[in-house]
């Protein structure tokens, strides 16, 4: 996190890495059992927890406050979560539903039939106010004005490098940085017209194996 406190989830639960003043490692375990899914920090330094069988949780001052929008939809499991711009959250689950919440409250549900049972793995939003889903085995998701355009592998003119698409990054020139299974794909904003450019294995692009990275 930006206190240099690593963060780890596991299967029974989290723990933390943290060095007091005298320099000393300190692990730090928490008392509730859950399947850490991902760790994320806000602005706030709150540090957020998605779970495979809690919902989210919130870590402040190193208490714990469960986040349950999704009580009412028990067989809802959350894959990614994003802010927007007008500070409310999304959430997206691996059955391809997005909620949009305001505080504790859903606000918006979207369930597209495209995305019926595909898992969202990533979401952003663009400078444009429109939002990206990265999913699983379907390629990215853009939602425009209520509407929900699909970008794939398959696609000729806009091909990504695969259609597992695991997270998303907006640079500052509007670009969007998706990072795949096979590589790394690129959306760029050209003269109103929408260009993708990928690095695979054959521009160069080495992934990170376990192997690689021990020799």
């Amino acid at each position: 996190d930006s206190e240099r406190n690593l963060w780890i989830g596991t299967v029974k639960g989290l723990n933390s890495l943290n060095r007091k003043e005298n320099e000393k490692v300190h692990i730090e375990g928490f008392p509730q059992s859950f399947v850490v899914s991902w760790i994320f920090e806000d602005r706030e330094k709150n540090i957020w927890v998605g779970t495979d069988n809690d919902g989210l949780i919130r870590l402040r001052d190193a208490r714990f406050s469960s986040y349950k929008p999704l009580e009412a939809y028990p067989g809802e499991l959350p894959s990614a979560l994003f802010e927007d711009r007008g500070k409310d959250t999304w959430v997206g689950t691996v059955g391809g539903k997005l909620f949009r919440c305001r505080g504790l409250n859903i606000i918006e549900r979207f369930e597209p039939l495209d995305l019926t049972n595909i898992g969202i793995a990533a979401m952003i939003e663009d400078f444009e106010g429109n939002l990206w889903l990265g999913t699983i085995d379907k390629g990215v998701f853009q939602r425009k004005k209520g509407t929900f355009k699909q970008y794939k592998r398959e696609t000729t003119q806009n091909k990504l490098c695969d259609n597992t698409v695991t997270s998303i990054y907006c640079d500052s020139r509007n670009n969007l940085w998706l990072s795949t299974l096979t590589g790394v794909s690129i959306i760029c904003a050209l003269d109103k017209k929408t260009v993708f450019e990928s690095f695979t294995s054959g521009e160069g692009f080495t992934l990170l194996t376990s192997s690689s990275a021990s020799s």
